[in-house]
């Protein structure tokens, strides 16, 4: 009971002293101390302060003063405020003894809102701080990925434990409460860590959670498009020096210097192995040489994000990619005469079974600002010459939802490819000729497409003016069978 009574005695003395307060403006900078180093505190000109006490005493003048995040008795030679001595002389005696408790109250007061604003500022990702060359901070159990030098770091909360410091912060690649045997010179400038929350403090636990779920989820979409890229042919290795084989030491038939689609990667006993295709041919290989040898451009693949070479999905890959390497090697490399022309007949049937026409879309990119470019090749398989050809397509978010174009607003993208195509062979007499006048490549990179979070192109038609003026359009159904998507 005489505890809450002196609460209560407290706040009506605080409310009767700001009753009595004056409010004015610094008129002359000056510094002040306090009983500790704390307490320093600059007075600059126009500051609006509010003085609660105010006493002359032996030639000095007395004041019990609040301002932003500070309140104190400090003395001074003369009055630096703009309210006059008589106008302060109403003011409660500052050396009073009874101020004693309010001008505690008035601090514990500034404390606890710098406390809290540090706090907010803290978990709203505001402290960031890049690590220093030659140091770092070490990741304690429940953390997640490292922080490096030259790393820009969020920093939300600190606790001191005596010879080690403790950190809780999230970067790009890192999540959690990190450790240093030194506050100095871990950061390329020094933080103030006067009132950051604890790294215990449940706010600060719960936002490093999100980040490290966030983090985790990070890496989970960057290993699944990683993988899809090359499914789709798009790591790209340079074979280097050694050679890849088979396990029986049949050799491959990749030359140093080859660039090569690598579609997956095992380690097992020791030995690498890299599940690989090109025009030459497809397949999964051993390495002769580490894989630090195997390829010049090694920095550019990520062996860990790529899937297994006994992935189902690798394997239906390099199965495809076979069928397209014997073709092609078949009529490249055919040595007599009745090879070459057996070749022949198969793509003239191919062709033939595929009539009118064999769409392939080689691949699209886009640029800094989204304008997206599109490559698509043609292979005539009919007997008419093709005089025009007008593709028309659409873009996919990640999750399968039509994007708009940024400029328009419209979801459908039109390309135009002028002739002539010539027909499809019809013998081996003039057979090289004639397939390679009947093949196209069409790179539309006269932007008319905009979009920052395309995913995956689709064709959802084609029409084929032919010379002699027919007109012919595949969409849907009867054009799937008619387009690869590499």
């Amino acid at each position: 009971m005489k505890k809450i009574l002196a609460i209560v005695i407290l706040s009506l003395s605080a409310i009767t002293l700001a009753a009595q307060s004056v409010i004015t403006t610094v008129t002359t900078d000056f510094k002040v101390n306090g009983a500790t180093m704390t307490d320093y505190h600059h007075f600059k000109v126009g500051d609006t302060v509010t003085v609660y006490g105010f006493k002359k005493k032996s030639d000095k003048y007395h004041f019990i003063v609040e301002a932003k995040d500070y309140a104190n008795l400090f003395s001074i030679d003369f009055i630096p405020f703009a309210a006059e001595e008589k106008q302060l002389k109403q003011l409660p005696n500052a050396l009073d003894s009874d101020m004693s408790a309010f001008i505690a109250q008035k601090k514990q007061e500034i404390e606890n809102k710098k406390a809290k604003e540090r706090k907010e500022q803290a978990l709203s990702g505001k402290i960031r701080v890049v690590m220093r060359d030659h140091y770092t901070l070490y990741a304690s159990d429940d953390a997640k990925g490292s922080v490096e030098k030259g790393d820009t770091i969020y920093i939300l909360g600190y606790k001191n434990g005596g010879y080690t410091q403790y950190y809780a912060l999230y970067s790009n690649k890192a999540a959690g409460v990190f450790k240093g045997i030194s506050r100095d010179n871990i950061f390329e400038r020094d933080i103030n860590i006067n009132y950051l929350p604890s790294t215990d403090y449940p706010d600060v636990k719960a936002a490093i959670s999100k980040k490290q779920q966030e983090l985790v989820q990070k890496k989970a979409d960057e290993a699944a498009r990683y993988r899809q890229n090359a499914l789709n042919g798009n790591v790209k290795g340079i074979l280097y020096l050694g050679e890849l084989r088979t396990d029986d030491y049949k050799s491959s038939p990749f030359k140093s210097g080859d660039t090569l689609s690598i579609v997956g990667y095992s380690k097992k006993d020791y030995k690498e192995y890299f599940a690989v295709y090109s025009k030459k041919g497809a397949g999964v290989y051993q390495s002769t040489y580490s894989y630090d040898m195997t390829f010049k451009n090694k920095a550019d693949i990520d062996l860990s994000k790529l899937p297994s070479t006994t992935d189902p999905e690798v394997l239906a890959v390099l199965e495809r990619q076979q069928l397209v390497s014997d073709s092609l090697m078949a009529i490249e490399e055919a040595q007599a005469y009745e090879e070459y022309k057996k070749s022949a007949n198969t793509l003239i049937g191919i062709y033939k079974q595929a009539d009118p026409i064999i769409v392939t879309v080689e691949g699209w990119n886009s640029n800094s600002v989204g304008g997206i470019e599109v490559n698509l090749s043609v292979i005539n398989c009919s007997l008419q010459t093709i005089k025009y050809i007008t593709f028309k397509g659409y873009f996919t978010n990640a999750v399968g939802d039509k994007c708009r174009n940024e400029i328009g607003g419209g979801t459908t993208w039109t390309g135009r490819g002028v002739g002539p195509i010539g027909p499809r062979p019809t013998g081996t007499d003039n057979f090289e000729v004639e397939h390679a006048e009947c093949h196209a490549n069409y790179d539309f990179d006269q932007l008319t497409f905009y979009s920052r979070i395309a995913q995956y192109f689709h064709l959802s038609s084609v029409t084929i003016q032919y010379m002699k003026g027919k007109t012919v359009t595949l969409s849907g159904n009867k054009l799937k069978k008619h387009v690869i998507y590499k």
